[in-house]
């Protein structure tokens, strides 16, 4: 058993990290297990909810997986699968593109109405007899 004196630092940018995907996340070196664990904070008290290790149970210093685990675990509680966060993300872009769509249509349609304006207004021009076969107004 390391003791608490000699345990070693959890790293700011961690600190940081974890405080970025939740404001009750904290990290603290378990000196009986000599792992880092993470914590969130309930109304009762201090749950664990990761303990940083590797696979085969081996002592793991602090890098950005456990970051990354936190991410998933959370996407899982949310929506309960990686695939159906993805099919969301999915349904998002795609009608972010239908709106999209029916914007630029929108601005295509009066686009040409504005031109086919200003064209009509030039062929008057140009049978009168005026020099300037280009329509005196801008569009807007």
């Amino acid at each position: 058993m390391i003791p608490q004196i000699l345990s070693p630092k959890v790293p700011d940018w961690f600190k940081d990290e974890l405080y970025i995907i939740d404001k009750n996340l904290t990290c603290l070196f378990n000196c009986r297990l000599e792992r880092f664990e993470i914590y969130r904070r309930t109304k009762i008290g201090w749950d664990c909810i990761l303990t940083i290790e590797n696979d085969d149970g081996t002592f793991r210093p602090i890098d950005r997986r456990p970051l990354a685990k936190l991410r998933e675990m959370d996407i899982v509680a949310r929506w309960g699968s990686l695939a159906a966060y993805e099919k969301y993300l999915d349904d998002k872009l795609a009608e972010w593109k239908k709106q999209q769509n029916i914007k630029d249509d929108h601005e295509i349609k009066c686009d040409l109405k504005n031109d086919r304006h200003l064209w009509k207004e030039a062929a008057e021009n140009f049978r009168s007899g005026r020099i300037n076969d280009r329509p005196t107004r801008k569009m807007e």
